[in-house]
């Protein structure tokens, strides 16, 4: 846990291949980290790990990662797209809030939590649209029922957004 929180001029990390853990803020504030490569081992993502660090422009979440935790990546204004990989089981709702140029993003189509579509992140089985960005097109073919928490929080560059009839739920 904080390992290099608030560190002032790393710009790049590159982390060993048995990490199994990112910690809470353990890169929190890091505002000039540009270059982040998520090892293959990695499960557990902490709260706040990746917080406000403003230079990183792709996040990459690999097969192995479980969880991401509280606002592990929130405010990181420069990430344009999210990939994320078929062993994510669980991400919070405010995970990746005021992402701000966020414009893209990507579920492996082997994930069976999670998927992807119109740059939507989804939870399959509870049909709630758990992130979208400024290009966004919410489902209307019933995979999405609910507009989770914090689904659009940050999305200053959305222009408009059209609610299917199918959304019986928006949360905060």
């Amino acid at each position: 846990d904080e390992l290099f929180s608030k560190n002032e001029i790393l710009v790049s990390v590159t982390l060993p291949d048995t990490l199994k853990i990112i910690g809470n803020k353990a890169f929190s504030e890091c505002t000039l980290l540009s270059q982040i490569n998520i090892p293959e081992n990695v499960e557990f993502i902490g709260e706040e790990a990746f917080l406000l660090c403003n230079s990183i422009p792709e996040i990459v979440i690999p097969d192995k990662v479980k969880t991401i935790s509280a606002n592990a990546f929130a405010g990181c204004m420069m990430v344009t797209s999210i990939k994320i990989g078929k062993g994510t089981e669980l991400i919070s709702p405010d995970a990746f809030n005021s992402c701000y140029n966020l414009a893209s993003i990507e579920v492996d189509e082997e994930n069976p939590y999670y998927h992807s579509k119109f740059d939507c992140l989804i939870d399959t089985q509870n049909k709630i649209l758990v992130l979208g960005c400024k290009m966004s097109t919410i489902p209307g073919d019933g995979s999405v029922t609910s507009i989770g928490d914090c689904a659009f929080d940050g999305c200053s560059s959305l222009a408009s957004i059209t609610i299917p009839d199918r959304v019986t739920f928006i949360g905060d």
